[in-house]
């Protein structure tokens, strides 16, 4: 009688990069598994290419030499899927402190003076918190906020700065 031949192929032992590979991932995962600070199941956070992710929230501020009046930087946010940044806590302030202290210029955000109020409102609709940071001192007429260094400030709307887009995360 004939023998059949075996036509499957021959196994080919790991690597040995590969065999710290599968370790590590086993290793790894298990201790995950077994953490009480982690879920398996939990999502993840993540912004778009060239933004930057904090808390649940992903921050784009214009780098460049491009510059708007408040209402084009307004519409740049929304033509990207945002906002111009809304100032919720004193940790947002310092993280944004950061990225703009040793700037020369200032950054449009979503604060404007509302008329006849005067008050300071955020693109959102809510009032300004004065336990955040100070209102930015203004005369009479359209002003709009703007932030340099750690200070919130109050300029013309019309003056073209730099900007500050926030979004939500994108869970995945």
């Amino acid at each position: 009688m004939r023998e059949m031949e075996d036509n499957t192929p021959p196994t080919v032992p790991p690597t040995a990069k590969q065999k710290r590979i599968a370790d590590f991932n086993t290793n790894h995962f298990s201790a995950l598994a077994e953490s009480d600070n982690v879920e398996l199941n939990s999502t993840c956070q993540v912004c778009p290419a060239y933004w930057f992710l904090h808390k649940n929230k992903c921050y784009w501020w214009q780098s460049d030499h491009r510059i708007k009046n408040w209402s084009d930087s307004r519409n740049d946010c929304t033509a990207r899927n945002s906002h111009l940044l809304v100032i919720k806590d004193k940790e947002v302030l310092d993280f944004l402190t950061k990225f703009t202290q040793d700037k020369h210029y200032p950054y449009w955000i979503g604060l404007s003076l509302s008329q006849p109020e005067n008050k300071w409102m955020w693109i959102t609709g809510s009032q300004m918190d004065r336990n955040i940071t100070q209102e930015p001192n203004h005369d009479e007429g359209q002003y709009c906020g703007a932030i340099r260094n750690s200070k919130i400030l109050a300029d013309i709307c019309s003056i073209e700065f730099r900007w500050i887009c926030q979004q939500d995360t994108i869970l995945i």
